[in-house]
């Protein structure tokens, strides 16, 4: 990272640069990121928790994350029973057995789990003294829209309470903010997004 910032401070020498954490800019890993002592650099993260909720039916991460019906926030009214994978896999099978029976306030699909990212970010803000900015965060289409309009509200609340600035991300295949066919826009994820 450090020749890359390197190479282009030799002609931009004030050029906002927006570095990402690693293990695809988690939260969790953003402790390890050391960035040179520069005001004109800014850490990212990428904020997809709860991910078993998050990502819930996308093929592409692998049979872990092929259990759906998961809500957010959790509990659920009648317990899931997740794919084989994920109980095959210990922090899967533990966190569905957490989703099914914790309350909402401790649920690991519930607002706890967003709060306790905001906290990493702030933590990484205070010894760092840098701007940390949510740059893709948003929930994939496998979830009931409801519960993905509570999550889309539940991170913009929260980042904009801990003056985090944000970005979600949307993608037309399986997150979409906006149906390219019908030329409309998912008004309840963009009433989660742009409160009236």
């Amino acid at each position: 990272m450090l020749p890359a910032i390197q190479a282009i401070r030799a002609t931009n020498p004030r050029r906002l640069l927006i570095v990402d954490a690693v293990f695809w800019a988690d939260p969790t890993k953003l402790s390890t990121l050391t960035l040179p002592n520069d005001a004109n650099i800014m850490a990212s993260i990428h904020l997809y928790e709860p991910k078993l909720f998050t990502f819930q039916g996308q093929d592409w991460m692998g049979p872990i994350y092929l259990t759906t019906g998961v809500i957010f926030p959790g509990p659920p009214a009648t317990s899931i029973n997740p794919v084989q994978a994920a109980k095959d896999a210990s922090w899967a099978n533990q966190w569905f057995n957490d989703y099914n029976t914790k309350p909402a306030a401790t649920n690991p699909s519930g607002p706890a789990t967003i709060t306790a990212q905001i906290a990493l970010i702030t933590a990484y803000r205070q010894s760092q003294g840098r701007t940390v900015y949510n740059g893709e965060w948003g929930p994939q289409d496998g979830g009931a829209l409801d519960s993905r309009a509570r999550l889309v509200t539940e991170v913009r609340k929260q980042c904009e309470s801990a003056g985090i600035g944000w970005a979600i991300w949307e993608d037309p295949v399986n997150m979409s903010l906006f149906d390219s066919r019908a030329g409309t826009w998912l008004t309840a994820m963009i009433d989660a997004l742009l409160p009236p």
